[in-house]
């Protein structure tokens, strides 16, 4: 609710007077049951234990590193400490020093120099985890605008598109509202980015929702559904298939198929590589990462401590709200189209 509420206030304010910083949505605080299985580490968070989500966690949704630190740790390599001790002013690097990290990082010395902030702790790149969170936020923004305008009941006057407490309070999977409301956030971003994405690439094939709610159907994980796709697109009809002429073992394929394993980036774009379809290939990939967490993240955060929860049933229940998301989106599409707005 306090994030709807942030939302609701960037609105209703004129847009002379937004900052870049306004668009930063805090994550609030949520307490994991059970400990995530593909992204263990991302949130940063203990099982059992309250806390704030880590930033991190959409770092590691996009790229191959753990964490933006690990992202520079493998790009600067032993300029790396260096590297950490001049940004947080632990000392003062000489200009041969601040030289050799300039040219490792590709960075000229004034642009080295707007990295230093000091902090002796925390986030070794505050700035490029704010920008992240403006990432996030933005399409945040723009999926509670749709919401907040509403279609409403000719009835009771109630706006169907806000239904998230009553959906979540209905399922046989019970999440604290903490959790829905995070898992909620997750999916409103991604139809807004994944779609805008799919109209502005101008990609071809069937309905951008539609895609989205293909690539999360429960008979197989999301990042399976992407390799069904992926094998449909290559024209083959079997993982060996798919693997013929590349570093990849048929058993390893399947491991990242059934999400025993998180299949890198880097692995799943030599599988599309070449492919006329790359582009939507690669967008649904990310897609298919990010239904993966929220999968994780049911899984993680539903029923009580002692009850496992199997993969199936927490993909269920994000399959049937992107149907219901999709139906709301529809909705309003309708309701626009209608009033002329």
């Amino acid at each position: 609710m306090e994030n709807f509420n942030h939302s609701m206030s960037l609105l209703e304010r004129k847009v002379g007077d937004l900052r870049l910083d306004d668009f930063r949505t805090p994550f609030q605080p949520l307490t994991l049951v059970r400990r995530m299985l593909l992204f263990p580490s991302a949130l940063g968070l203990q099982v059992g234990v309250a806390g704030v989500p880590s930033t991190d966690f959409l770092f590691r949704l996009f790229t191959d590193h753990q964490s933006h630190q690990a992202w520079v740790r493998c790009a600067l390599g032993n300029q790396f400490k260096n590297f950490e001790n001049y940004v947080r002013q632990r000392n003062e690097p000489s200009l041969t020093t601040r030289t050799s990290i300039a040219q490792r990082a590709g960075l000229d010395l004034n642009s080295l120099a707007f990295l230093v902030h000091g902090n002796k702790d925390g986030p070794l790149l505050p700035m490029v985890l704010a920008m992240i969170e403006m990432a996030e936020g933005v399409p945040l923004l723009l999926y509670t605008a749709v919401v907040a305008k509403g279609v409403f009941c000719p009835h009771c006057g109630a706006n169907i598109l806000d239904d998230k407490d009553i959906w979540w309070g209905k399922q046989a999977l019970l999440l604290s509202r903490p959790a829905y409301d995070f898992v909620e956030r997750l999916m409103g971003v991604l139809v807004v980015t994944y779609c805008a994405h799919s109209s502005l690439s101008k990609i071809e094939g069937n309905d951008a929702m539609d895609r989205l709610i293909d690539l999360v159907d429960p008979r197989r994980h999301p990042i399976g559904n992407w390799l069904n796709a992926v094998k449909h697109a290559n024209e083959v009809s079997s993982y060996r298939d798919l693997v013929m002429d590349r570093p990849f073992e048929e058993s390893r394929i399947r491991k990242w198929a059934s999400g025993s394993d998180l299949m890198p980036i880097a692995a799943a774009r030599r599988l599309i590589d070449g492919n006329k379809s790359y582009k939507q290939l690669e967008a649904d990939l990310f897609a298919a990462r990010a239904l993966a967490f929220v999968t994780d993240m049911v899984m993680a955060t539903a029923n009580g401590p002692g009850e496992k929860v199997a993969r199936q049933d927490a993909q269920t229940v994000v399959h049937e709200r992107l149907k219901r998301i999709r139906a709301n989106v529809r909705a309003a599409a309708r309701t626009d189209r209608h009033t002329g707005s």
